[in-house]
């Protein structure tokens, strides 16, 4: 994952910076969906520990991630002949087809 700095480009994460960056870097880096939520104290006496989670969770909404789908190289080459085989058949049907209509009228 990538932070998206207000300026021009992204910046890398630095998942060593921080103990639960390190946790969710799986998470974070990977092609996966992660959804974050920070959770905040109502009481006086947790200003500084909710001022760090929402500077946390100020930087956190700028991850980016490319997710995609993480499929098995086999089962891709299956899926696409499969794929290949059903045109193919699509492609015999028609020209079955026309050979047959050209031979009767002809």
């Amino acid at each position: 994952g990538t932070l998206g700095w207000g300026g021009g480009g992204a910046m890398h994460v630095p998942y060593r910076d921080s103990k639960l960056t390190c946790l969710l870097q799986p998470s974070l880096g990977g092609s996966s969906r992660c959804l974050m939520l920070a959770c905040l104290s109502p009481s006086d006496l947790n200003f500084e520990d909710n001022l760090s989670t929402l500077m946390y969770a100020s930087r956190a909404r700028r991850v980016v991630n490319q997710v995609v789908v993480n499929e098995d190289p086999q089962s891709k080459l299956i899926r696409e002949l499969r794929a290949e085989i059903a045109l193919l058949r699509r492609q015999l049907t028609v020209t079955t087809a026309a050979a047959a209509a050209a031979t009767t009228t002809g």
